[in-house]
């Protein structure tokens, strides 16, 4: 029996049968069970003599057959074909089974395969290219001796990548996770590759693959990093390859030209992540010399320090495709087909639709646009409707299914859009007729439209005749409902008609007429509640649109300035000037569309590819920029120095003419001292209009750029002259080469993309007495060109742009000359020795008007102290900007933002690096400075702020107006809203030119209120009744971070004062003890202005008197625990900062789900009490002098202030206390302590300030208030003056514990008030 089965087994192989586990499986089973059969007969002694021999012949088969079937198993596993694979069976096969090609006997006597695969004889080690590998000993092995085994460990050895193949086989790991998004599945495909010391390189890899693709592969990509992290590779292998990618980033932006920004998002999002450590970029501060290295890691720490605005690096990338919530996409495609009805940029819209990454929700597009169609009036809807569905179709964006699924959706759900839109049906019909006839539907879905039956007119309904034909089908019954014409059908018997002679009772006809009499009532009722719910309704609708639009209507009285007051003919002196703060060095004029001028430069030669210095960037990594005298009119001196020349520009102003007359600048290069080499610098000077006016270019010796003439409405006639550079006075000829740029340009903040777009290698610099070398140069502007990115059109008006570029070896000096074409009478050029001497007479002319204004030399300050002071003052003379554009603003009556009105601004800037824009509440502190030295200016910058107001009273906090200023704002940041408000400081500085009016009598400011009162009257009232707080008199910001999970204390950013510590939670209960201090200032100045003018004054004095009441101030904010005067809210302390915890629910991948972040955790409820913050806030009834001189909580506020534990420092008074809980605490994961202990020199001005007045105001404390005067003082002009000298900088802020500045620099806005308490001027 056995013997059948064994032949019967070799002849199905024999004849190509290969048995499959299942058929396997039967035949053991079958086999055991003949064995358990034939072990019962034996239990029950039951055997005949042949079955007795029998069983053992069966055994001993059996036994022989289990040996060739061990041995076959082992030879046909390791048998390789001609083709290199392996022959035999299934390796994984339980039975071994073989494949039909092996001539394996049948017998199993050897017959068939050649023994050692046709590789065996004698001397023969086996087949050609055969490897030989260890075999782990069989332990069923007779011969195996488990104790000469040892500690032999048998393991699969994977060759080291080799770095030509690493990218081959990264690649499609790479693109592959792109598609399916799944970490884990990246995180095994490399466990199984040996990438050795090469490992980093996937991350550079991938991150360079991303920057070519969408964003959403960019999101993925930090996701991948993040989950790789300390998995697969530390944080020093990450930290190598973002150092690769920085240094290969030359090469990268030219296929990616946003490459450095890219990756500067990378690396904020990537220690976000704890990916790097947070201590990254501080290894390539003053290190890096590659611009673009530059700019990526500048990117990175603006996204990890961003101070105006919190920062979310978690969704630095956004989402793309169909991660977005379908509510996201919904309001998307509404919005691009809104906006498509608007411009009917068909290609505008397929390019937003394509952004969208998702094709497979397309029919909803397709829905929402049938429906609009039907909803919509007129006929224009539904014909530019078809054209988009027809140009979506015929490029294939959207396919068949997805068309016919949108229309399919309207098909079942137009019973209930017809209850909206009752000809819904026959809409529906007309354009399914179009859309058919256009090719953009099949027949199938024509026919599938549904249709109630009626007869179809053969007509358009998108037409108005089509639509009163069909009204004409309708009639209006009793009630003034429509319905259709219908014949009555009357069934069964009619009732008899009445005889005449049968009158109804007495009793019927009265109560017939009072069942009248009430149903008349209840109709009359109801058509006078129709009524009046109608006019109620438009009432409302009416009120809304009103109130919507005030947000953008200007305030009825008349403006403050006069509307040509900037011009050339009113103000011939101001209207040139260096108002373009962002840019280093550069002018303009004082005009909407001005003519501008500025200067570029680069170092040739050098190590960085690259390094264009325009714009004032804080990565740029300067030694030292700023202007040294500055007279705010008709001349400046400035010294920028670079890292191994500095360059020195000046400037001089002729007035003569009609447009302000000429002006001249000189450039001065020199080699620092410690440079081994004199540098070879390419200045670029440049003219662009903007929109208006036009330049032409003169050229001589081919590539020299000798002149520009041109011509504005502004201007007239004018011409630019590029002078020669020489080596200084007596001046002599200059080796230069020259290089020029003529185009246009579509706006002034694209002007250096334009010049680094057009910088060529093939010029030749060849200096008599050196070598040739290539430099870089301006040659043809070529636009980038992006093939897989379709950008929206630019549809402003293009500009003439012309740039003169000489390169020349230090040390050298070059002038520009401009000349307006209606001086007439020029006595001479100013240029070259006239020039000299312009400059000495009017440095002179400033030292002494300083002298004279400050008296700094008298209060016995040397040179280095004054020269410091005129570069404070000077620096914020030369940011004087002046802007001009319209505002986004937003109100809640708004669905959208709307555009300000058009405006012009003429302002001081914060920052010329990070804040080139105007700030209202820094604008009060700026002014401050400016009225001691120009009250004309003062009165102009507060005249421009003040026509900003619209007619509810509202000025926008901060003015980011043009091209250039939105440039450098992000987008999010953009928008103002008219609930917030910002310190009214500008009363400040009001308050100035009152107290110059009453000791010098001057008619201008005095002209000057009478016009500004109006105004003022509605500022004030805005503030008080919109900022009011819970309880009477009391006063709260709005506008304050409403997202309390994610702050550890919800900002105030309207306050000013952005992080300090206020209620924990946010309510309608706060009481805002820096606001009631603000109004109660402003509410005095009000009345002093109004008694002035001889208004009256009486409600304004009340006012002042009420919120100066310091009963009334201890009530609403005094606080006996915190022996200090306070904020008071919803408020708890026990809050804190903790990783949050993300559940992923077992095998769903981590991508999906959000990055865990740092939230708060609130341990105890919060409840209503005073905030116990000690610091800045607590001192400003102190500060703008609201407490009596003999109050006594000034002796408590003097002790906290001279308290080294609490406020006071060596270096200022610290913004917050040292013993409060929040002190240096970080506000968010990536939002770094601001007013949390760091020391401003705005409220330490006003310390002093308020120091000085209660030391000359008889009282109880006038003696302290001195001592802590002196001290004070001195304290910051002493470190203000140290960190200057050290930095070569004034900055935003100091450190509490070392005085160091920090934050943003330079910043010389409310830190120059320095000269103000060094000159004591309060």
């Amino acid at each position: 029996m056995a013997e059948v089965e064994t032949r019967s087994t070799a002849q199905s192989v024999a004849d190509g049968m290969v048995f499959s586990d299942e058929k396997l499986s039967r035949v053991d089973r079958h086999c055991s069970d003949d064995e358990d059969m034939l072990d019962e007969s034996e239990v029950n002694g039951n055997w005949t003599p042949q079955e007795k021999a029998l069983h053992e012949a069966r055994l001993k088969a059996k036994a022989k057959r289990r040996l060739r079937k061990s041995s076959s198993r082992n030879s046909t596993s390791d048998s390789i074909s001609e083709s290199g694979e392996l022959g035999g069976g299934d390796p994984h096969s339980p039975k071994g089974k073989v494949a039909t090609s092996d001539r394996k006997s049948r017998m199993g006597k050897g017959r068939g395969l050649p023994k050692k695969g046709g590789a065996g004889g004698k001397g023969v080690w086996g087949a050609a290219g055969m490897v030989y590998e260890d075999e782990e000993p069989d332990v069923r092995d007779p011969n195996y001796d488990e104790s000469s085994q040892g500690d032999t460990v048998y393991a699969t050895v994977v060759p080291v990548i080799d770095e030509k193949e690493l990218e081959k086989m990264v690649n499609p790991i790479v693109q592959e996770y792109f598609e399916h998004g799944d970490t884990k599945e990246v995180e095994m495909l490399l466990k199984e590759l040996n990438l050795g010391p090469h490992k980093y390189e996937f991350s550079t890899m991938a991150v360079s693959l991303s920057l070519e693709g969408k964003a959403s592969h960019r999101e993925l990509t930090s996701r991948l990093l993040s989950d790789l992290s300390n998995k697969m590779m530390s944080k020093s292998e990450m930290g190598r390859a973002f150092d690769k990618m920085l240094k290969e980033l030359p090469d990268l932006i030219l296929d990616t030209p946003e490459a450095p920004q890219m990756l500067g998002q990378f690396i904020a999002r990537a220690i976000a992540d704890h990916v790097l450590p947070t201590s990254f970029l501080d290894c390539y501060r003053g290190r890096v010399d590659c611009e673009h290295a530059r700019v990526a890691l500048d990117r990175a720490t603006v996204l990890l320090s961003m101070k105006k605005e919190v920062v979310r690096l978690d969704n630095v990338w956004g989402v793309g495709g169909g991660l977005r919530p379908v509510k996201h996409l919904v309001k998307e495609m509404n919005l691009l087909l809104k906006e498509y009805l608007i411009s009917g940029d068909i290609a505008e819209a397929e390019h937003c639709l394509r952004d969208l990454e998702v094709p497979h929700f397309h029919h909803e597009l397709v829905y929402e646009a049938v429906v609009m169609v039907l909803e919509a009036s007129g006929d224009n809807s539904g014909k530019n409707m078809i054209k988009l569905l027809q140009s979506f179709w015929k490029s294939g964006l959207v396919t068949i299914d997805q068309m016919n699924r949108g229309f399919q959706r309207v098909y079942d759900e137009l019973p209930e859009i017809s209850l909206d839109v009752p000809h819904a049906h026959t809409i529906m019909e007309d354009f399914v007729d179009l859309c058919y006839q256009e090719a953009i539907i099949t027949k199938q879905l024509r026919d599938a439209c549904p249709s109630r039956g009626r007869k179809r007119f053969v007509r358009s309904s998108f037409s108005a005749s089509g639509r009163h034909e069909q009204l004409k089908s309708c009639r209006f019954d009793s009630f003034g409902r429509m319905g259709r014409q219908r014949k009555r059908v009357v069934t069964g018997e009619a009732p008899p008609p009445p005889r005449k002679d049968d009158k109804p009772s007495a009793f019927h006809r009265k109560e017939k007429k009072k069942k009248v009499d009430i149903g008349k009532v209840f109709i009359n009722i109801s058509i006078g509640l129709c009524i009046f719910s109608l006019i109620w309704f438009f009432y409302a609708l009416y009120m809304r649109s009103s109130l919507a639009k005030r947000v953008v209507t200007l305030h009825p009285a008349a403006p403050v300035l006069d509307a040509n007051s900037s011009s050339a003919k009113v103000s011939p002196e101001r209207f040139w000037g260096t108002y373009r703060p962002q840019v280093y060095f550069g002018m303009k004029t004082r005009s909407p569309r001005p003519i501008v001028t500025g200067m570029m430069w680069m170092r040739q030669f050098s190590d960085v590819d690259i390094n264009l210095r325009h714009t004032c960037e804080q990565g740029d990594r300067l030694q030292s920029y700023g202007w040294l005298m500055h007279d705010g009119t008709n001349f400046g001196v400035q010294e920028i120095r670079d890292n191994d020349f500095t360059l020195t520009t000046e400037f001089v102003k002729r007035m003569g003419g009609g447009h302000g007359g000429d002006w001249t600048w000189r450039i001065t290069a020199k080699q620092h001292s410690s440079s081994p080499h004199a540098p070879v610098l390419s200045l670029m000077f440049y003219a662009a209009a903007d929109t208006q006016g036009s330049l032409e270019a003169h050229v001589e010796e081919k590539t020299r750029l000798a002149s520009v003439t041109g011509s504005s409405e502004e201007l007239g006639n004018f011409k630019i002259t590029f002078r020669k550079p020489v080596t200084g006075e007596p001046s002599s000829a200059k080796y230069a080469s020259y290089n020029y740029l003529k185009t246009v340009s579509p706006g002034l903040e694209k002007l250096s993309d334009i010049v680094k777009h057009s910088l060529n290698r093939r010029f030749v610099y060849s200096p008599s007495s050196g070598e040739k070398r290539h430099y870089i140069g301006v040659d043809v502007y070529r636009p980038p060109h992006h093939p897989n990115q379709q950008k929206p059109q630019d549809t402003r008006k293009e500009s003439d742009f012309v740039v003169h570029q000489v390169t020349v070896q230090t040390p050298f000096q070059v002038e520009v000359l401009f000349e307006s074409g209606s001086f007439s009478n020029r006595p001479n050029q100013l240029v070259g020795s006239t020039l000299t001497q312009e400059l000495e007479k009017r440095k002179a002319e400033f030292s002494a008007k300083f002298e004279n204004t400050f008296r700094l030399e008298s209060k016995g300050f040397n040179q280095a102290n004054i020269k410091f002071a005129q570069a404070a003052l000077s620096n914020m003379l030369g940011g004087m900007g002046y802007f001009y554009g319209q505002s986004v603003v937003q109100s809640v009556y708004n669905e959208y933002p709307l555009l300000y009105p058009e405006g012009s601004l003429y302002t001081a800037v914060p920052s010329r690096s990070f804040f080139p824009r105007g700030f209202l509440w820094d604008e009060g502190f700026h002014q401050l400075l400016l009225s001691k030295w120009d009250p004309e200016v003062t009165r102009e910058a507060i005249a421009h702020w003040i026509d900003l107001m619209n007619i509810e009273g509202w000025i926008p906090r901060e003015q980011i107006l043009g091209d250039e200023a939105r440039s450098k704002v992000p987008g999010e940041f953009i928008v103002q809203r008219n609930e917030n408000a910002n310190p009214p400081t500008l009363f400040l500085a009001l308050q100035d030119l009152i107290g110059q009016l009453s000791s010098n009598p001057d008619e201008k400011t005095l002209t000057f209120l009478q016009r500004l009162f109006p105004k003022l009257k509605t500022w004030f009232g805005w503030y008080n009744t919109t900022q009011t707080g819970p309880k009477p008199n009391s006063y709260r910001w709005r506008g304050r971070d409403k997202d309390t999970n994610l702050f550890l204390n919800p900002k105030t950013l309207t306050s000013g004062l952005d992080d300090y510590p206020r209620a924990s939670h946010p309510s309608a209960d706060e009481r805002h003890i820096d606001l009631h201090c603000w109004m109660a200032m402003s509410s005095g100045i009000m009345a002093r202005i109004a008694q002035l003018l001889g208004e009256p004054h009486e409600d304004y004095e009340a006012t002042h008197n009420i919120l100066s009441d310091n009963g009334l101030l201890n009530e609403l904010h005094w606080s006996e625990q915190l022996r200090a005067y306070s904020d008071f809210g919803n408020h708890t302390q026990s809050v804190s900062l903790q990783q949050e915890k993300v559940y992923v629910p077992p095998g769903q991948p981590r991508h999906q789900f959000p990055v865990a972040r740092l939230v708060r955790y609130v341990r105890k409820a919060p409840k209503l009490q005073f905030v116990n913050a000690l610091g800045y806030v607590s001192l400003f009834p102190f500060l703008l002098h609201i407490l009596q001189p003999d109050s006594h909580k000034l002796e408590q506020i003097f002790q906290d202030m001279r308290d080294p534990n609490k406020l006071w420092t060596p270096y200022g008074l610290r913004s917050l206390s040292k013993a409060d809980p929040l002190y240096m605490m970080r506000n968010t994961e990536h939002d770094a302590p601001y007013w949390r202990g760091a020391i401003w020199i705005n409220i330490n001005y006003l310390a002093v300030r308020a120091l000085h007045h209660y030391s000359n105001t008889n009282g109880p404390y006038q003696e302290k208030a001195a001592g802590l005067y002196k001290e004070l003082r001195t304290n910051i002009v002493n470190n203000v003056f140290k960190q200057y000298v050290e930095t070569g900088y004034i900055w935003e802020q100091y450190n509490d514990s070392t005085g160091r500045g920090q934050g943003s620099h330079p910043f010389t806005g409310w830190s120059a008030l320095t000269v103000l308490i060094m000159g004591e001027h309060y």
